[in-house]
């Protein structure tokens, strides 16, 4: 499946990265030229009015043809909508003798065509139309997507991070499919209530005329408010509360018209406004329903959203007028009867062109509706909204005073009410919508809102992203002074983009990280090198904490570090922290770095040292508390036991003594191993009781002596190698643990806040024994299941919750067993080897950014492909036994090749290598490669081997290594 919480990203030219950093730089000084605002004069004021209105007519006015036909096309077919439907209400059609009273046509045999649900049933087959659309646009989506890849081919390789956002799609239209599709059965809510609401509206619009119908839909602003509020959780400005006032006050204005134009006696007229009011209620929470699908974490595209809504619609209202052809009424005795609704349309030609045209009217100006807000301000909208009002009296007017009295509208007595009415409804909807700004005696509500905001901007809330000073565009103020509006507008600004999801949120999250100063405690083993490449790259200036003689050290004479600063890391845990609190203190007096901002490991042994020194540091970090449990293998599965998460049989082993009660415990065969450690060190099986003790002293052995280089274990101490004995960083109690049977898998987590961001699962082939060294890995997953692999991930991330990691990259280790999921063991970093490869190449994920922005508080939203980039496999050769090595591959033809992204031999000609009898096996060889599939893959890796053999000379005896290709038979 899918990596969790896959998201779609904004493609881009990999020139926008350096405009977006520029824009990001600018701000404030754009910040501090329009925020500050001075009371206007009355003068100012009607300027700015006129202002406001003239902008949206001149963007109007500018739109160039295409815009323009959209515009009057949706003028047209919403007027038509709206008239068509009073015209079918006037309407006299030809019926059947079932009906008696026969009186309000002059025509003999005719009555007036009065079917509100049959109408309702041609309004959402008109919707439904808009699946076509749909499905047009995803086509026409896939195309792109289609040209983009092709394009994303013939970019370099050092763009790799641009190049996968051609793969991805347009955030800012994005359906976010990568997800779990929203159920068929949500659309019915939002159907159901456009079924109530239209309903309604259409038996109201019998008691009144159609202009007088359009005006007191407006009244949708004032249930729409009151909604958002208590339905959606947002705060409405006091300024939009007042144009919901003016609109009500309209809305009151309308409905008085109405009323009084109404023969005496007649209560139809309060009952059609009613109706029409209500309707509008029903519609406003229909469209808050509507707002949470189309902007949710599952979004729906606007027309797929119509479309399933039509398709409720026209089930539900099929529905309706069943039940009411089976209720007693005066039409043709029964409440509503469609078939005779139907039969009405097809003896009069004058029906049938109304009905054909109001159905296609209804798709027409749904489909132009979405296109010009797409194209177009919402300001426009309201404007074209207003205008239909105009337009639908217009016509009224003159077909009854032009064409036929039969037909629209006479103008009474107190329409200049309406008018009067309709001039206010539009200046408060044109308030609401910001078009018009406040008077200038109304201006302390403006400032008002203003204050409200900035405070919750401003708030010390923990959610909130910690930035630092200098990437705010401001520097801190003092504690006792207030913050300015530029500095609030810039640090609102920040802290809704830097929690946005696409490729240009994650541009301005990589201009963010340029500047600042990373401090790594021990820099792991030299395959760690494109971690710091990838920060220098990142424009980061990167300091390292180390002991003398590190590897790393290099890449200060390369430029590719700031500063490398030699720390005895011999000491216990407080000794080491100690020291680096001594030399951070002083980092940056010099200027060529600034203070730390964010301290990073990449070993495990260093975990503890990075999260107390972030607590003392007041910087971002895991909790020590939660390190710790992660580094005691015993403690993480209490820790799991306490979740009521599943967990094996386990027994901490502190001497000799505790060997028989562990081998009752926890059964044969067992896994013994450190309580804490790395790299598989000293992790060993055993199968009977007589081996438990030869297995325990050989662990702890090796504990004692192996010697740790840069926080990695090395090897034995020699006169060549020398470094910190493991036992000091390491406790030697054993770990005896049931033996978990079943797939091995490596999943690769982001969290940001406490969730999953970020989550990818890689098989792991069988590791060699006894030693359980790593053999191959492939992603996506050739031997899971798409159920199990959901069940790992899921395991996976409730175990990081239960632990209390809130932040970061995290390695956990699983496998799905014969009981189902297990943890072997969680990793508070970014995990080794390949995995930064894998999780870039297959899902276009930066575990190093990644790691980076966790360390400096900036919120992860990873962009990730929605579809594998591709299906990737490595292989890791394991010396069959030790001995010196005599000959090495030539791999050079083998790593040029476009499907290979690793190729490299581990060993060099007269090296002693070990084989699994003697110790931890050497790798020899490893290849990583891609594939169309993960099978294909697979096999290509394997092939590589088997191909590429180094020979070892054991003893006298030249031996050629032997391949332990696995067939796909046995995986």
């Amino acid at each position: 499946p899918l990596p969790l919480a896959a998201q779609q990203a904004t493609p881009t030219h990999p020139a926008s990265e350096h405009f977006f950093c520029f824009f990001v730089e600018t701000k404030p000084a754009a910040a501090a030229a329009t925020t500050t605002r001075t009371p206007p004069s009355s003068k100012a004021t009607s300027i700015a009015t006129m202002a406001g209105v003239s902008t949206a007519l001149n963007e109007m006015t500018s739109v160039g043809w295409s815009n323009l036909v959209l515009i009057v096309v949706m003028l047209a077919a919403g007027s038509v909508n709206t008239i068509n439907t009073k015209f079918q209400l006037q309407t006299c059609a030809p019926v059947s003798n079932e009906y008696q009273d026969l009186t309000e046509c002059p025509e003999g045999g005719e009555k007036k065509y009065d079917k509100t649900w049959l109408n309702v049933l041609f309004m959402f087959i008109g919707e439904t139309s808009m699946f076509a659309v749909y499905l047009i646009s995803e086509w026409q989506k896939r195309r792109a997507e289609e040209a983009k890849a092709a394009k994303a081919h013939a970019l370099e390789e050092e763009d790799q991070q641009i190049k996968v956002s051609f793969d991805l799609e347009d955030s800012a239209d994005s359906t976010q499919e990568a997800k779990a599709e929203v159920p068929f059965y949500t659309f019915a809510i939002p159907a159901f209530c456009d079924v109530v609401a239209m309903g309604l509206s259409y038996a109201g619009m019998k008691y009144m005329s159609a202009a007088i119908w359009q005006m007191l839909r407006s009244s949708i602003i004032i249930f729409s408010a009151v909604l958002t509020v208590f339905f959606l959780g947002k705060r409405l400005a006091l300024k939009k509360w007042l144009a919901v006032f003016i609109v009500t006050i309209g809305v009151v204005m309308v409905g008085c018209a109405s009323l009084l134009d109404t023969e005496e006696g007649d209560d139809t007229s309060v009952f059609g406004v009613l109706m029409v009011v209500g309707a509008q209620g029903v519609g406003a929470l229909m469209m808050v329903w509507q707002e949470k699908l189309v902007t949710g974490k599952k979004a729906v595209p606007t027309t797929k959203l119509l479309a399933l809504e039509g398709m409720w619609g026209v089930i539900f209202t099929s529905t309706i007028l069943l039940v009411m052809s089976l209720i007693p009424g005066d039409d043709a005795g029964h409440f509503e009867s469609a078939p005779q609704g139907l039969a009405m349309i097809a003896r009069s030609w004058t029906m049938v062109g109304l009905v054909v045209t109001f159905t296609l009217s209804v798709g027409i100006f749904n489909f132009t509706s979405i296109t010009i807000a797409a194209k177009m301000s919402t300001v426009i909208r309201s404007l074209l909204d207003s205008a239909r009002t105009i337009i639908v009296w217009a016509v009224e007017l003159i077909v009854f005073y032009g064409i036929d009295e039969g037909y629209g509208t006479p103008w009474k007595p107190h329409s200049w009410l309406a008018v009067l009415a309709f001039v206010v409804i539009v200046l408060g909807t044109l308030m609401y919508k910001e078009v018009l700004p406040l008077p200038h005696f109304l201006d302390f509500l403006d400032a008002y809102d203003q204050q409200l905001e900035s405070e919750e901007t401003v708030c010390d809330d923990e959610k909130h992203v910690v930035v630092p000073a200098q990437h705010r565009g401001v520097q801190d103020p003092a504690p006792e002074t207030a913050l300015t509006i530029q500095e609030k507008s810039l640090s609102s600004f920040l802290e809704r983009n830097v929690r946005a999801e696409g490729l240009e949120a994650q541009l301005l999250r990589r201009c963010l990280v340029k500047g600042s100063t990373i401090v790594f405690i021990c820099a792991g083993y030299s395959g760690k090198r494109f971690v710091f490449e990838r920060c220098h790259a990142l424009g980061i200036k990167t300091v390292v904490l180390e002991n003398e003689g590190s590897w790393a050290e290099s890449l200060l004479k390369e430029g590719i570090i700031s500063k490398f600063i030699h720390v005895d890391m011999s000491g216990t845990t407080d000794q080491i922290v100690d020291e680096c609190l001594e030399v951070l203190s002083t980092l940056g007096d010099d200027g060529i770095t600034g203070k730390a901002e964010g301290i990073v490991t990449l070993v495990d042994m260093s975990g503890p040292i990075v999260a107390k020194l972030c607590q003392e540091l007041g910087l971002p970090g895991h909790d020590p508390a939660a390190i710790a449990m992660a580094r005691d293998k015993h403690a993480t599965r209490d820790c799991l036991r306490r979740a009521k998460l599943p967990t094996p049989r386990t027994f901490l082993i502190n001497s000799k003594n505790d060997l028989d009660i562990a081998a009752e415990v926890v059964k044969f065969p067992a896994i013994m191993k450190p309580v804490s450690g790395a790299a598989s060190q000293g992790v060993m099986k055993v199968g009977c009781v007589e081996e438990m003790e030869e297995v325990w002293t050989e662990i702890v052995t090796e504990l004692r002596e192996t010697v740790s280089v840069g926080g990695v274990p090395f090897g034995r101490s020699t006169s060549n190698v020398s470094g910190i004995k493991s036992a000091q960083v390491v406790a030697t109690s054993v770990l005896m643990e049931q033996w978990l049977d079943g797939d091995e898998v490596d999943i690769d987590i982001v969290l940001s806040d406490g969730e999953s961001k970020y989550c990818a699962l890689t098989d792991n082939g069988p590791t060699v024994q006894p030693w359980f060294n790593e053999s191959w890995g492939v992603c996506p997953s050739m031997v899971l299941t798409e159920r199990k692999q959901e069940e790992l991930m899921d395991l996976s991330i409730k175990i990081l919750q239960a632990m209390n990691f809130k932040n970061g990259v995290f390695h956990v280790e699983c496998k799905y067993t014969s009981t189902g999921p297990q943890l072997i063991e969680v990793n508070p970093r970014m995990g080794g080897g390949p995995v930064h490869e894998i999780n870039r190449a297959v899902w276009g994920v930066d575990l190093v950014e990644e790691c980076i922005f966790a360390s400096l508080g900036i919120p992860a939203r990873p962009v990730i492909a929605k579809a594998p980039l591709a299906c990737v496999a490595y292989n890791c050769t394991n010396a069959e036994f030790s001995g010196i090595v005599d000959e090495v591959p030539d791999l050079s033809k083998i790593a040029a090749r476009e499907d290979v992204i690793w190729a490299k031999v581990c060993v060099e000609r007269g090296e002693q290598i070990t084989g699994p009898e003697d110790g931890m096996p050497t790798h020899t060889v490893i290849f990583m490669a891609k594939g169309d599939t993960p099978k294909e893959a697979f096999e290509k890796v394997k092939k590589f081997e088997a191909e590429n053999p180094v020979t070892v000379e054991e003893g006298s005896l030249r031996c050629y290594k032997r391949s332990v290709t696995a067939s796909l038979g046995s995986v």
